[in-house]
C-alpha cells in the first residue's frame, strides 16, 4: 500500500456524513464502556482497545484478508508517525469530525479494504483513533493466535540479511509445521552471532553470552 500525504486545505474536500457510512461493526455489539468510577483509565483504554482489535477480527475475512489488514493497519500507523502535524489534525478537538472523516477517506479510500476504511471512520467517531497503535498492535496479536501464526525473535548486532531471513524462516516453519513470523531486532551489545527467542525458549549463540560464559569459568577456576 502506497500512501501519500494530500494537502490539507479543507476547500477542495466534500464533508463526509459519517450517520450514512454503512458500519460494518454494527452487528460486532460493539460499545464504547467509558470510564467508571474507581477504575484506571489506563486500564479502561486497553480494555476498550481490546474490544474493538476483538471486533475488527470476527468480521469477515480470509486468512490473506487478516494478514493485509495487519499490515495496512501498521503502515498506517507509521506514516502518521511521519507525519506529525497530520496527527496531531486528526486528534485535535477543534476540527469537525466530518473533517476528519473526509481526510481519511481520501487517503485510504482506495487503498483499504471497506471494512477496514469504515472500521478507521468509527475509531475516529468514538474518539479512539489516538490508541490506534494500541489497538493495531492487539489485533496482530490476536490474528497471530488464531491462526496459528509462531511468533521469533532474531536478536543481533546488525540487521539480519533478507535471503538469510528467508532460510531461517523456512527452517523454523518446517520445524514448527505452522507459519512462522520473525521479528529482526537490533541489539549492538549482541557483539557478535545471535539470539533466537521462540514463545518460552531462547537458544543463544551470541559471542557476549560466550564471555560471560568464559569469566564465570576463569572466575570459578581456584589456584
Amino acid at each position: 500500500m502506497n500512501i501519500e500525504d494530500p494537502s490539507l486545505k479543507g476547500g477542495d474536500c466534500l464533508h463526509p456524513n459519517l450517520e450514512g457510512v454503512s458500519d460494518p461493526l454494527q452487528n460486532a455489539e460493539l460499545k464504547d464502556p467509558g470510564l467508571k468510577v474507581g477504575v484506571s483509565p489506563n486500564l479502561m483504554n486497553h480494555k476498550a482497545s481490546l474490544r474493538y482489535s476483538n471486533a475488527l477480527f470476527l468480521l469477515n475475512g480470509s486468512v490473506a484478508q487478516q494478514e493485509k489488514r495487519v499490515d495496512d493497519l501498521k503502515e498506517i500507523t507509521t506514516f502518521l508517525q511521519k507525519h506529525p502535524n497530520l496527527n496531531r489534525l486528526l486528534l485535535s478537538p477543534r476540527i469537525r469530525k466530518e473533517e476528519k472523516g473526509n481526510l481519511l477517506k481520501k487517503l485510504f479510500s482506495d487503498k483499504l479494504d471497506g471494512i477496514l476504511l469504515s472500521f478507521l471512520l468509527l475509531l475516529l467517531e468514538k474518539g479512539r483513533l489516538k490508541h490506534l497503535s494500541e489497538i493495531v498492535q492487539q489485533y496482530h496479536e490476536i490474528v497471530k493466535k488464531n491462526l496459528g501464526i509462531q511468533e521469533v525473535s532474531f536478536v543481533s548486532a546488525v540487521p539480519l540479511e533478507n535471503e538469510v531471513k528467508k532460510r531461517l524462516q523456512e527452517k523454523l516453519e518446517k520445524y514448527y509445521q505452522k507459519k512462522v513470523e520473525i521479528l529482526d531486532k537490533i541489539d549492538p551489545q549482541i557483539i557478535g552471532g545471535a539470539i533466537l527467542i521462540a514463545g518460552y525458549k531462547m537458544l543463544d549463540y551470541s559471542i557476549k553470552d560466550r564471555l560471560a560464559n568464559l569469566k564465570e569459568n576463569l572466575l570459578a577456576i581456584t589456584v
